[in-house]
């Protein structure tokens, strides 16, 4: 509020701040009992893309490059990697996974989120988020490619880290 009040010379007591609103079900679900029938530990790997994107490519390599480092080192680990929500084909995630300790974890039902020019996008709809919620809150860390998702991992005092692609093929 100070900094804008200097800035933009706007009196405090005129200034609102509020929270983000695709933040407010952390606050909620700051007292749900956490899923404990759980036993193996998780990374969750927050995807940025579903398409042959080369974000998505990358991170996939990503992805696989770390269940490969898992198995080598005889980990007890495995990754569940959570798809963005918006995709523009429907297609089998499955299919890009090369290690047996990486499992794509669907979620919300498949829905015609809009149509342009003839192609239709689909969004993966939750009616709550509890279920994103103890999925970040039972791993053991959260790997995040360009998604807010990672910042809602760090409100909810996770161990996150932030991946970027390479800048030598920008």
């Amino acid at each position: 509020k100070k900094e804008i009040s200097r800035k933009h010379k706007i009196e405090i007591s005129k200034i609102d701040i509020l929270k983000p609103f695709q933040f407010e079900y952390i606050d909620k679900n700051l007292k749900l009992k956490l899923n404990k029938k759980n036993k193996k530990k998780y990374i969750l790997f927050v995807c940025c893309a579903e398409d042959n994107s080369r974000a998505s490519i990358e991170e996939f390599n990503i992805i696989n490059h770390i269940g490969k480092y898992l198995i080598k080192n005889k980990s007890n680990i495995i990754i569940k990697v959570r798809p963005y929500p918006y995709l523009s084909k429907k297609s089998n995630l499955n299919k890009r996974i090369k290690f047996k300790n990486i499992f794509i974890e669907n979620y919300g039902t498949l829905r015609v989120r809009r149509t342009f020019n003839d192609k239709v996008e689909y969004i993966r709809y939750e009616s709550n988020d509890n279920y994103k919620y103890e999925l970040i809150k039972n791993s053991i860390a959260v790997i995040n490619f360009f998604s807010t998702m990672g910042i809602e991992s760090v409100l909810i005092k996770k161990f996150t880290l932030f991946l970027n692609i390479k800048f030598d093929n920008l």
